[in-house]
């Protein structure tokens, strides 16, 4: 499976969750489309780039279960949010209600807007086992405020990666005239989604990571009753182009003038492949090296999970012992044993994260295992 992508074949990749991974095929497609806007740059994107990001657009709404209007290509989750952040026009009344298990990115972002307008930015704090979708949503929702006008949740969270239960979040929220911005950044690709069901005010996903399109590629979603209120980071021509297959969302904030849109095409040729070849299917079939980790780090640390099994998607996350050096780690299984993993941090406590795609195989698996075995025997030891 391995040999579909363009991975360094001796590089035991066990990060697919950071940045994605592109097959031959799609990469190829994503070269095309350069060639494409190279050969006659006035033709590319006077008359063929508009009608190009449709075709991505259609079939990326198809493989997300919504419509192409409540959609818009950009170029990553972490702008799609801040677009959608800075047309809120929150002010010292307001607050937003997230969780202590965010995207640093995306935190750092909410305190800056917050100490700039005014709002509140507060965290619900995720410091006990989740054992239930039913003890999470209890829990969460006993934060909520009267102050309370945003819910800003991953899908799947980042650095712990574990699957929030939104969709019920999301029904009460909207019940009480809550506004919902669901990060969706690891979702596509890696969990079924229908984002008409999910009843959310906003989503956004990543497309570079587990749907296999190239980097710098994702999109954002908007409900029908929001997106007028949504405005675009860049101001540019915008609706006042009228380009043919443009709706009012994708064409105040896909178009920001001259710039390489190939990576956003190469998200209708990334579904395809996903489809193609049941990538979904093969996927899950490797869950079960998902469960050979967890056995290994609770062998082998002493720290608890984070969460039921209930919450695993594709990728699988553990607190490391406090006496771990968490860089020193990361380094020693990239240099001594050729393994790429993130060694990440929630608060104070350091957690390694393992993904696990449909190329990962037993073999990655055994050698990230005598590596770790070996690492902490010598820890043990001394």
């Amino acid at each position: 499976m391995k040999e579909l992508f363009l991975l360094e074949p001796d590089v035991v990749f066990l990060n697919h969750g950071s940045f994605g991974a592109t097959p031959k095929q799609v990469f190829e497609a994503y070269q095309q489309y350069q060639l494409q806007l190279e050969r006659q740059p006035v033709r590319f994107f006077v008359n063929e780039a508009s009608g190009l990001m449709d075709i991505s657009r259609r079939k990326l709404a198809d493989f997300l279960g919504t419509n192409h209007t409540n959609l818009a290509l950009i170029s990553n989750a972490t702008t799609a949010v801040n677009t959608i952040a800075r047309s809120l026009h929150l002010t010292n009344n307001d607050e937003v209600l997230s969780c202590s298990h965010e995207y640093g990115a995306l935190t750092r972002m909410w305190n800056i807007l917050s100490e700039k307008q005014g709002f509140t930015y507060r965290e619900h704090l995720i410091d006990y086992y989740l054992e239930s979708e039913n003890q999470f949503i209890e829990r969460f929702w006993a934060d909520v405020r009267k102050e309370t006008k945003v819910i800003f949740l991953s899908h799947i969270t980042s650095p712990s990666a574990i699957v929030l239960p939104i969709a019920e979040i999301c029904k009460r929220a909207r019940a009480a005239g809550i506004l919902t911005i669901i990060d969706g950044a690891h979702a596509p690709g890696q969990i079924p989604l229908n984002l008409d069901d999910l009843n959310c005010d906003y989503y956004t996903g990543n497309c570079h990571k587990w749907l296999l399109s190239a980097k710098g590629s994702a999109f954002m979603y908007v409900s029908d009753d929001r997106i007028q209120a949504t405005e675009p980071l860049v101001i540019s021509w915008g609706k006042t182009q009228n380009m043919t297959g443009t709706t009012l969302l994708s064409s105040e904030i896909e178009y920001q003038g001259t710039r390489d849109i190939a990576a956003l095409l190469s998200i209708g040729d990334a579904v395809d492949f996903y489809r193609t070849n049941n990538w979904s299917q093969k996927l899950n079939a490797n869950r079960h090296l998902l469960y050979k980790v967890r056995t290994l780090f609770g062998n082998l640390f002493n720290t608890p999970p984070i969460a039921d099994q209930l919450f695993m998607p594709m990728m699988y996350a553990q607190y490391l012992p406090e006496s771990v050096n968490p860089q020193m780690l990361k380094q020693t299984l990239l240099e001594k044993y050729n393994i790429e993993i993130p060694v990440t941090t929630i608060g104070y406590r350091n957690l390694i994260r393992v993904s696990v795609q449909a190329y990962t195989n037993e073999t990655d698996i055994h050698t990230f295992e005598t590596a770790l075995n070996n690492i902490f025997h010598r820890i043990v030891k001394k």
